[in-house]
């Protein structure tokens, strides 16, 4: 599975993060707890390296290399995007990616109290 197809399965899956570790399979945040994608294989560092500097323009990657931490967005045209946080961890590299939906939730959605409508109502 390539990095796209991961992001495509967080936000398919309605997860909130999508997360890339060394020795593990990549894992998804859905509702608060950690699944793991068992389809997937574990990750090997050479496997992370590629599919995470695979995003990266060249100047991206030298300042990732050099200041060990990168905060970038990445987007999948017409699909979704990611606030995307790249670190190193015991020396490989890492990837934490929350995803940013197309749909603004309404209120309803929200699950807010009536007061928070009313407040809103009042401006």
């Amino acid at each position: 599975m390539n990095i796209n197809e991961l992001f495509k399965a967080a936000s398919k899956n309605k997860a909130s993060d999508l997360h890339l570790i060394v020795g593990k399979p990549p894992i998804l945040r859905i509702d608060g707890e950690l699944r793991v994608i068992t389809s997937e294989a574990e990750l090997t560092r050479e496997i992370a390296e590629r599919m995470i500097f695979s995003i990266l323009t060249e100047r991206q990657k030298q300042k990732f290399i050099e200041e060990r931490e990168l905060d970038i967005s990445y987007e999948i045209p017409k699909f979704s995007r990611y606030r995307v946080n790249l670190h190193w961890e015991k020396d490989n590299v890492g990837l934490v990616a929350r995803v940013i939906s197309n749909n603004v939730p309404s209120m309803d959605d929200l699950d807010l109290p009536p007061v928070v409508h009313k407040m809103i109502e009042q401006n």
